[in-house]
């Protein structure tokens, strides 16, 4: 069974990855996205990089800002994230 640490660096790295390349993909950096949040666009770039898990309301923030379904974001991060923990499964770490 998944412990709560390794599910929360999972999701993070997870939305790191999916959110980063919406971000690429829209051209919306981390500051824009800190303005039309009201968020610390250091923390926004925090959340992007996965250095910190986002809080659900924060994913929902940054998915409107990125153009994306709420709903889409979560799944295609979800997908992400049991990808990677079946990765760190197979080597081992």
């Amino acid at each position: 069974m998944r412990g709560k640490v390794d599910r929360d660096r999972d999701w993070a790295e997870a939305f790191a990855l999916v959110a980063g390349t919406l971000m690429e993909q829209r051209e919306v950096s981390a500051y824009r996205i800190g303005l039309e949040t009201g968020r610390d666009p250091d923390v926004v770039r925090r959340y992007a990089l996965g250095h910190r898990l986002p809080p659900a309301p924060v994913v929902a923030e940054m998915a409107r800002v990125l153009n994306i379904d709420v709903a889409a974001l979560f799944a295609a991060v979800d997908r992400e994230s049991e990808r990677i923990h079946a990765e760190r499964n197979a080597s081992g770490g």
